[in-house]
């Protein structure tokens, strides 16, 4: 297959695909690709889908079938909380329908998805993308970019961080909610600032917004408060925050998050962002859950831009995967690893981030 983002065109009303619709994926996991998938429906039409693959693929992952149908019945419920953004989404799916992803192999791929729905009928105000993966519908968590309100016609979400498992299909759809983000949040950023980490925000406008708790954690599934800053009110000017963490060491990877609270008790959270103060070296790498069952994620974050190239070795020392990231830029990234879903025993693994010529080691151990 064709891997050229212009392999295939954007479609139009008069010509799209009725039925399945495959794209190869590049070959190595630092090629990014952007792919339009033109499919639709005999009843619904044209339903066009975007695949931008920001930081490539696990090359395992050689190709992904995009299938659009209209619901069976009615559309799935409402979402409820966004898990990245401070906005609940309220109000029952979009009518129109939803799309299945089939990859071809196993791994993961990060990607800014852009459903552009067409023939609907019960539009409300407020979207964004929800996700079928085992069975029940959610709305994905966010590992990049900003919250913002996409217009019903091309609900962009950015930062899907997509586990694929060969021969099972992914879907995808439209959430919805009556009403904008309560508290419009512009920016939101931690960074070292000497021996402590300062976290940044700023907002375009506020509704009803008492403040916020600023939550941090070492494992960014276990969030705990350790701050409080007021909010404006209700507003339309923007405002800025900020509040320093002076508990915290060095070479250790802290998450932070907002807890946005309005008068009314109602509350929302922000995506999650990561700081890490580095007193020697590019890379900081770890692994949760570890030791693990099954699956596991690898996260480093990078102090500058580097060259990245990950090899995981046996108890052996035989290499038995490795991932040309190519150049990656400061920041924190994410990769899943599984030595079974990889063809391997379980056991104990080594994983090396090699950052242009210097060597970052962790040591996994996978458990039956």
């Amino acid at each position: 297959m064709n891997m050229a983002s212009s392999a295939v065109s954007a479609g139009n009303t008069s010509s799209f695909v009725q039925g399945y619709l495959r794209r190869a994926l590049p070959t190595s996991l630092g090629q990014a690709r952007t792919l339009d998938f033109p499919v639709g429906h005999s009843i619904a039409g044209y339903q066009r889908m975007n695949i931008a693959t920001y930081n490539g693929n696990d090359p395992a992952v050689s190709s992904l079938r995009v299938h659009f149908s209209t619901w069976p019945t009615t559309p799935p419920s409402a979402m409820g909380a966004d898990p990245s953004c401070p906005i609940t989404y309220n109000m029952g799916a979009l009518d129109n329908g939803s799309w299945s992803v089939l990859p071809l192999g196993s791994g993961n791929v990060d990607m800014n998805m852009t459903l552009y729905n067409r023939t609907y009928t019960n539009a409300s105000t407020a979207f964004t993308i929800m996700q079928n993966q085992s069975g029940s519908w959610a709305i994905p968590s966010m590992t990049m970019g900003a919250c913002g309100s996409p217009p019903v016609t091309a609900v962009m979400r950015t930062g899907i961080s997509q586990s694929f498992t060969a021969g099972t299909s992914v879907g995808f759809g439209t959430a919805q909610g009556s009403s904008a983000l309560p508290v419009t949040l512009l920016a939101f950023s931690a960074e070292a600032a000497g021996n402590d980490i300062e976290c940044k925000w700023s907002t375009a406008s506020e509704v009803n917004n008492r403040g916020f708790e600023v939550q941090r954690a070492t494992d960014p599934d276990h969030f705990a408060t350790i701050g409080w800053v007021e909010g404006n009110g209700t507003t339309n000017l923007l405002k800025s925050y900020k509040f320093l963490d002076e508990e915290v060491v060095a070479n250790k990877i802290y998450y932070y998050r907002l807890r946005q609270v309005d008068f009314d008790g109602q509350f929302t959270f922000t995506k999650i962002i990561a700081c890490i103060i580095k007193d020697n070296g590019a890379v900081l790498v770890e692994a949760f859950p570890n030791p693990y069952r099954e699956a596991t994620t690898i996260r480093y974050m990078l102090t500058r831009s580097s060259m990245i190239t990950i090899e995981v070795m046996d108890a052996t020392g035989k290499i038995v995967k490795r991932y040309q990231q190519g150049l990656q830029d400061a920041g924190q990234y994410t990769m899943p690893f599984s030595g079974k879903n990889n063809g391997l025993s379980s056991g104990t693994y080594m994983v090396t981030v090699w950052a242009d010529d210097e060597r970052y080691q962790l040591r996994l151990t996978e458990n039956d």
